[in-house]
């Protein structure tokens, strides 16, 4: 498969990975902010799981933009020489 190819599926594959990152991020920031209630409506639990999603999450897009770089300079290499 071309490499012009994987860089274009990495790509897409780094923004949805951001987009999703994204809305595990907006969710923890709401359960910690309902932690700081008078009264938490949300468990220890649910924050933690919240929490444990979004770094999760973080770290796939480290990972798909990492995956990203080295395609692309697989690429420049081959146009650079």
């Amino acid at each position: 498969r071309a490499l012009g190819a994987e860089l274009d599926e990495m790509a897409a594959n780094t923004q949805q990975a951001k987009a999703t990152r994204d809305k595990f991020a907006k969710e923890y920031q709401r359960y910690a902010r309902g932690s700081q209630a008078k009264v938490n409506p949300f468990s220890e639990r649910d924050i933690d799981v919240a929490r444990q999603n979004y770094l999760a999450q973080e770290a796939s897009v480290k990972s798909s933009a990492a995956e990203q770089k080295q395609i692309q300079s697989q690429l420049d290499s081959l146009v650079l020489g």
